[in-house]
Formats: C-alpha cells, sequence, structure tokens
C-alpha cells in the first residue's frame, strides 16, 4: 500500500485543508495525517478513487463502533459504494472524542433515519436497539421494548419517535461511548 506521509496535498489542496482545519476536530497536522492513513486503503494511484465499502471493515478502530456501517453508508458516495477523502476525514471527526454527545447524537439519528423524515419507526428503532443491547438480547425481547417506546403517551406523532424523544432513549455518556472511534495515528 501506498504512504502520502505529509503529502496531503496531493489528494487535498492546502486550501481545502484550511477549510477542513475550521470545520473539523483536526488540526492542519492531524488532517495530513489522518489523509496520510487514508492513503493506505485507497488503492488508487493518486488517492481519488476512495476506500471500496467492502474495504472499510479493514480499519481496526471501526471494529468496535456498533454503528459504523450505518456511519459510513451516511458519508459514501453513492455512485462509486466508496469513500473519498473528505468523507473519511469528516466520517472521523464527528466520531472522535473531540465531538460533542450532542454532534454525534444528531449523526446517529440521521444515519437511523433511514425515511429521511426527521423520525424513527420500528425498523430504525429495532435496529438502533439490536446494534447497542447484548447480541444475547433475543429479538422478541427488543421488538416488545420498540413497541412499548413507541406506545409511550408522550410521542406526538403515531409509532414514530422524533429527535427530540430519541435523545430521551440513550444517554450522552452511552452516545460518547459507543460513537467514539479515534484512529490511532502516528506521529
Amino acid at each position: 500500500m501506498k504512504n502520502y506521509s505529509g503529502n496531503a496535498d496531493s489528494i487535498l489542496t492546502p486550501e481545502k485543508i484550511a477549510e477542513l482545519e475550521k470545520s473539523t476536530h483536526f488540526t492542519a497536522k492531524e488532517i495530513q495525517r489522518v489523509i496520510s492513513y487514508y492513503a493506505q486503503y485507497d488503492k488508487s494511484l493518486n488517492g481519488q478513487d476512495g476506500i471500496p465499502v467492502e474495504d472499510l471493515s479493514e480499519i481496526p478502530e471501526l471494529c468496535g463502533c456498533p454503528f459504523y456501517e450505518r456511519i459510513v453508508y451516511a458519508y459514501l458516495e453513492r455512485s462509486t459504494m466508496s469513500l473519498k477523502a473528505e468523507a473519511f476525514l469528516r466520517m472521523f471527526s464527528t466520531l472522535s472524542s473531540r465531538a460533542t454527545a450532542e454532534e454525534k447524537s444528531r449523526a446517529l439519528f440521521d444515519c437511523l433515519d433511514c425515511s429521511h423524515d426527521g423520525s424513527l419507526g420500528f425498523d430504525e428503532l429495532f435496529r438502533f436497539y439490536k446494534s447497542i443491547l447484548n447480541p444475547a438480547v433475543d429479538d422478541d425481547y427488543i421488538v416488545d421494548l420498540v413497541v412499548r417506546i413507541l406506545e409511550r403517551p408522550g410521542i406526538k406523532e403515531e409509532h414514530r419517535v422524533p429527535y427530540e424523544e430519541f435523545l430521551k432513549l440513550i444517554s450522552p455518556e452511552e452516545i460518547q461511548e459507543k460513537m467514539t472511534v479515534d484512529l490511532q495515528l502516528t506521529t
């Protein structure tokens, strides 16, 4: 695998790096290291093709994140089913320990909201709990849990959980625990 060590310019322009420094949780130097890390997985000659979705499971830091597949899908370029350098950087910024629980909660909610209607239904909540609960918890228990949540008197829209209600289903501490992935970058 090639390595673009110290030369993120080959993938991102200096102007783009400066912009990303303002809009992510990384410094310019860290952005260069993240892009060098990215280049280890993007097998294209110039680092422009992206990392194919099937290769993302090779990134060891992602393996411990229960939502990594959903999060990755949110950042994928759909036409090529690959993750480009800037999207890779933004994804790991959201997952970094520097991102707030609020940022992570919003990102997780948006990833779970498959219908893109600003609320979560039965299937979306089932997948959410299936991801965070112990694998020993059987599906019948999860179904019962989701049904009870959707039938709560406080739910305004019938059988849909909006973002504000979603925040009551998972604590900020649990969000930080489940949604934090820091890349192991060499200095």
